[in-house]
């Protein structure tokens, strides 16, 4: 959604997806904000969040206590 509306690279095929999905083309000289607003609805998407594509987690304290240390986090399963 960024990308199209901050015309970052990759931007055009995010619309060419959109228009995949029966989103009209965006008009020259159309701000791209107001395109996605019309485009989502005409397409029928919407957004959805998600929790990132990493997590990362490092223990802390003396070098010699870090191997003795577990690190467990429930609730994040991978899909």
């Amino acid at each position: 959604m960024a990308k199209i509306r901050k015309q970052e690279q990759g931007h055009r095929y995010a619309e060419q997806m959109l228009c995949s999905f029966g989103a009209a083309p965006r008009r020259p000289g159309q701000d791209p904000r107001c395109w996605l607003e019309e485009a989502l609805a005409a397409a029928q998407v919407r957004a959805v969040r998600h929790l990132g594509n990493h997590r990362f987690a490092w223990t802390i304290g003396p070098r010699r206590l870090r191997s003795r240390i577990t690190i467990a986090v429930t609730g994040l399963a991978a899909r």
